[in-house]
């Protein structure tokens, strides 16, 4: 990370089927945020806030099939431990290191 808060989601198609798909609806906590063109197959999240747990969903929308969509598949992001917070805010993380050594 870039220290912007930002999180990088990626995936791959494992069903051949899926090279049918035209679009990703992506949500956000239930909202739905955007859409993702299906050969990018990934985004970029970004003003993220680390004190609270997100749950990501991407759902396949395929437009050549009615208008069909996928289940949608989650991932859910837990918001950072007090140690992680810590080591993000220090200069260079290494004084977090040597406070768990001692």
């Amino acid at each position: 990370m870039d220290g912007t808060n930002s999180v990088l989601v990626s995936w791959e198609n494992v069903i051949p089927i899926l090279n049918a798909i035209d679009h990703y609806d992506v949500f956000v906590n239930e909202k739905q945020v955007g859409k993702v063109v299906a050969r990018n197959k990934r985004l970029l999240i970004t003003d993220t806030n680390l004190n609270e747990d997100m749950r990501v969903s991407v759902q396949a929308c395929f437009s050549k099939l009615n208008n069909a969509r996928s289940q949608k598949a989650e991932i859910i992001l837990h918001a950072a431990e007090e140690d992680e917070k810590r080591e993000e805010d220090s200069p260079d993380g290494k004084e977090n290191e040597k406070e768990r050594i001692s």
